[in-house]
């Protein structure tokens, strides 16, 4: 496929054209950069960002659902002066197309205004508990009225930590006006690394884009709870197919595990239509182990969002509540039938994310290859990086991936004998 369109990039921190502050650079961090949908946007899409010239970032598309547009953010060369922007895309046939070339500058002007930072309603003393963000899905985020606050304002607000970045779009309405601006910022971010700094801060632009100034940056720091050893957490992959033995001959499992005190009674319980194994029943009851952890692992025969909650067998009301799903295959490229994946395992280097896939039958395929991309995952049983995987009698193979590190894993499945069949998938590791 050979692309028809690509957009430019965007500049949000921009306040007049291609024009950024260096004050919003220093505040933020670095220059953010969104890549919008682009035309004919397909899975295993390849992105580069370059800067003057230079490759700073890449992105492998794994899925297009609430993808774009895809955040990065420069932090690098970005003196004072003309810096030049632009992205390539290469599709999964090798064919390469280059966006326009932006010429951006960095101006050291002086800021109009000065606003108040955001605020991360979560936070005592600075702190989130990871606890607290699981349970929200999130951690909340407000942003008080402040002082030439109007209707129609809008809102740029960025978000980085770990390496990641993220900024939402946001237009007052009357009861911003009144009340300031709330909004969830969700786990799947904050998750994309571990413990740390995670940093805020917006821009305001009236009604018309006039630029109207910035607002000091937020910090707060993202941990566990080390100090209270009467809580019990709880982390579950998601993701994970249905099992449908006779359609694909693998058994998909979702894994998780509570963490808590040694020598704890938990008990595990989630809908009817999911199972423990290798209990084959919905409620189990096990204790926490010398370092701090019960594991256990969930299949079922039916996709939808599911509900696990552990609690204290002994003490009801020391509880945790978490969640996981069973999804779908997809078609993969040329003889990659179907695809699945789990994700968000945590970085225990023991509990998988998995990988589900089938070969088109016949066409003398017998194997997949796996090359883990960055980070430091494994590839279980093969101690390595890379490996040739044989599949099973009806074309299918499981895949596990464990990881020690916090972080965002990408991931090339290939069939070395059928030209053109290569897919990416990103999996993501989480502290617990």
């Amino acid at each position: 496929m050979i692309y028809s369109d690509l957009y430019n990039p965007v500049l949000p921190q921009a306040y007049e054209g291609n024009i950024i502050y260096l004050s919003d650079i220093e505040i933020g961090g670095g220059v953010f950069v969104g890549i919008p949908e682009y035309s004919n946007a397909m899975v295993s899409d390849f992105i580069k960002i370059y800067w003057d010239g230079k490759v700073v970032d890449e992105y492998y598309l794994t899925e297009l659902s609430d993808v774009f547009p895809i955040a990065f953010c420069i932090s690098s060369e970005i003196d004072v002066g003309s810096h030049e922007l632009y992205y390539m895309v290469t599709d999964i046939a090798n064919n390469v197309s280059t966006s326009d070339h932006l010429t951006v500058i960095i101006s050291d002007g002086d800021n109009p205004g000065e606003y108040p930072p955001p605020e991360f309603t979560d936070a005592v003393d600075g702190v989130i508990f990871w606890k607290k963000i699981k349970n929200n899905n999130g951690t909340y985020v407000h942003i008080t009225p402040y002082d030439d606050i109007s209707l129609g304002d809008t809102l740029h607000v960025y978000f980085s930590k770990g390496g990641h970045v993220y900024y939402k779009v946001i237009t007052v309405d009357a009861g911003g006006v009144s009340n300031g601006i709330n909004f969830l910022l969700g786990y799947d971010f904050i998750s994309l690394s571990g413990d740390g700094e995670l940093s805020s801060y917006y821009q305001v632009f009236d009604a018309s884009m006039s630029f109207k100034g910035s607002s000091d940056k937020a910090v707060v720091v993202i941990k566990d709870d080390d100090n209270n050893d009467d809580e019990i957490d709880i982390t579950v992959t998601k993701g994970s197919s249905n099992t449908d033995y006779s359609a694909i001959h693998v058994y998909p499992f979702n894994y998780g595990l509570v963490k808590g005190k040694a020598g704890k009674d938990i008990t595990i319980t989630t809908s009817n239509e999911v199972l423990f194994s290798p209990e084959g029943i919905s409620t189990i009851t096990g204790r926490i182990d010398d370092n701090g952890l019960l594991y256990f692992k969930l299949y079922s025969s039916y996709q939808g969002e599911f509900d696990v909650v552990a609690y204290e067998t002994n003490s009801v009301n020391v509880e945790v509540r978490g969640w996981t799903n069973f999804s779908p295959y997809y078609r993969g490229n040329g003889n990659i039938h179907a695809i699945n994946y789990s994700t968000g395992a945590p970085c225990d280097g023991i509990t998988p994310c998995s990988i589900y896939l089938k070969a088109t039958p016949g066409n003398n395929i017998s194997l997949v290859r796996v090359r883990i991309l960055n980070g430091s995952a494994m590839i279980v049983g093969y101690g390595g990086q890379i490996a040739d995987i044989l599949l099973n009698d009806d074309f299918s193979a499981e895949v596990n991936i464990v990881n020690s590190s916090s972080e965002v894993v990408n991931i090339e499945l290939s069939l070395p004998e059928s030209s053109g069949s290569v897919n990416y998938i990103k999996q993501v590791f989480v502290s617990y």
